[in-house]
């Protein structure tokens, strides 16, 4: 299978939580400027980390 990949144009740590809810991605690429930095960035990549996606940023 082909991983799908999304985060680029996602803002919101509840946008990202959506797609890990929805089992929407294999893998999240977060644009960290978009995200609102380094803190937010972690607390998206525990998050993906506790849904088992990878992270790309």
């Amino acid at each position: 299978s082909i991983p799908v990949v999304v985060g680029e144009t996602l803002y919101t740590k509840h946008d990202f939580r959506e797609v890990f809810d929805k089992r929407a991605a294999d893998i999240i690429n977060p644009d960290i400027c978009n995200v609102g930095g380094i803190l937010e960035l972690k607390e998206i990549g525990a998050m993906a980390e506790a849904h088992a996606v990878a992270v790309a940023p």
